[in-house]
């Protein structure tokens, strides 16, 4: 064979084995190729449904208002005080992006009480509705000067590289919107945290020490939760009155993290820390929406430089501008989904503000081992499941399904009232009438493990019936998340 020849066919073989390795290196590499925002704007919902997005960016007063256009939404929910009370933040905007104001103390203006705009609250909780007509509306805006402390963390990581000059840029508007009080600091991270700017309310200060250099020295691994753990740690020494707010950027990348996603959550419920991701990319939205609901924040995506622009302006007046709806809600352990409803003169129809939240024993918030306990009744010395205990078992299913990686252990616990081997079939045969209870409901039953423990381990002394009725339990040990 001639050299040409062999030259050729090394070159072939050579082709031929770059092409493979980039396919192998492409399946068992975690990380996509970056994503460049494009310049004009998306009409996409979270859904995949066609749905231009309206953000905020004025004030309009209500009398001056198009009623035909306004619409509302609860931007943020806060739940700590539960039972005693719910916080919802409401916005009533229209379809320019003006936050409708003087709809309620202290900036009402209007003839007559201005709860004529506020016709109720609702709760819905499993199949029944509760009507609430107890509650307070208060209007906040430009004259109330609450000061703010907020955390930008800004994934520097290598798929950024397509995006990062939009980012850095969007950030800067954000930081120019601060008023005197309020307080920003700037996390930027790659498989490290790195503080670029203390939190502080000099504006000379943040704008002498934040840089907008590209993705230089930051590499490719992305911690992102470790990051979102260290920005909360930035705002722990804040006054405790002023808000504490974490406004993540992120493609949703994570692939570094010695943190986990329930760490975080209670992380930010201890130093009562609100986080707003906000996706762009090929984000995991899943997991971008839990973190929103479990710290009480709420979850943006954009597609182009111009929504990301929005989005921070949009962020930060609503801080600003919102109607702070407080109720006590209702006592039920699962979903409640509520329903703020308003009444605006010269609509064709009233408007709904809905927003839900999770108070069932186990969920986004639990951890792998967490073992959470149910009073699961049963026919006396029987595995049959008593009616009552049917709602508590559709709640556990609906759990189950909305977190559906989840798997659980099903242990069935006695009292010590028979024998030894009579008490460990009966645990046995009850945790399996409770997966087959939950089979019935849909639920796959590779993803539950039942097992009896029968009456070695009370969780009380066996000496009342009020303590071996605590005895007589089912409890869930979450095994995967």
């Amino acid at each position: 064979m001639s050299n040409s020849c062999k030259s050729s066919a090394f070159t072939v073989q050579f082709l031929l084995f770059c092409c493979l390795a980039s396919v192998v290196w492409s399946c068992g590499s975690s990380r996509r190729d970056e994503f460049h925002l494009k310049q004009e704007d998306y009409a996409v919902s979270l859904a995949g449904e066609s749905k231009t997005p309206v953000y905020l960016t004025s004030t309009k007063s209500i009398d001056s208002a198009d009623a035909s256009t306004i619409f509302a939404d609860v931007w943020k929910l806060e739940t700590d005080s539960y039972p005693d009370a719910i916080r919802a933040f409401v916005r009533v905007m229209d379809s320019s992006g003006s936050f409708i104001t003087n709809m309620a103390d202290p900036y009402y203006r209007g003839q007559g009480d201005y709860r004529r705009y506020w016709a109720g609250i609702s709760e819905k909780l499993g199949t029944t509705d509760s009507s609430i007509s107890n509650f307070t509306v208060r209007e906040f805006g430009d004259l109330d000067s609450i000061p703010y402390s907020i955390v930008l963390a800004l994934d520097h990581g290598g798929s950024m590289r397509g995006t990062i000059e939009s980012l850095q840029d969007a950030a800067e508007m954000f930081m120019n919107l601060k008023r005197s009080y309020d307080k920003i600091g700037v996390v930027k991270f790659d498989r490290q945290a790195v503080v670029e700017v203390p939190i502080t309310a000099d504006r000379s200060l943040i704008r002498a020490q934040y840089r907008k250099n590209g993705i230089e020295g930051f590499g490719l691994y992305t911690s992102l939760l470790d990051a979102a753990k260290e920005s909360i740690l930035q705002l722990r020494n804040e006054p405790p009155d002023n808000p504490r707010v974490l406004v993540l950027f992120t493609d949703g990348e994570d692939n570094y993290s010695k943190t986990t996603d329930v760490e975080l959550y209670r992380l930010a419920d201890s130093l009562k820390v609100h986080i707003f991701p906000v996706g762009f990319g090929y984000t995991n939205d899943t997991a971008m929406m839990h973190m929103a609901e479990a710290t009480g924040g709420k979850y943006y995506k954009a597609y182009s430089s111009r929504q990301l622009r929005a989005v921070f302006e949009d962020i930060y007046r609503s801080l600003r501008n919102y109607y702070l709806v407080t109720y006590k809600p209702p006592f039920y352990e699962g979903l409640h989904v509520a329903e703020v409803q308003l009444s605006i003169p010269g609509a064709e129809k009233d408007i709904a503000a809905h927003a839900e939240y999770d108070k069932g024993r186990f969920g986004i918030k639990t951890a792998v081992g967490d073992s959470i306990q149910y009073n699961i009744l049963f026919d006396f010395a029987q595995a049959s499941i008593r009616a009552e205990s049917q709602p508590m078992l559709d709640e556990i299913a609906r759990i189950l399904k909305r977190n559906p990686r989840m798997m659980a252990g099903v242990h069935g616990h006695t009292d010590n009232v028979g024998g030894e081997d009579f008490n460990q079939r009966l645990s046995d045969q009850r945790a399996e009438s409770v997966v087959q209870a939950l089979v019935d409901r849909g639920i796959d039953r590779s993803r539950l493990r039942p097992r009896g423990y029968g009456m070695t381990q009370p969780v009380a002394p066996n000496d009342t019936e009020e303590n071996r009725q605590r005895n007589r339990r089912t409890e869930f040990v979450i095994l995967r998340r």
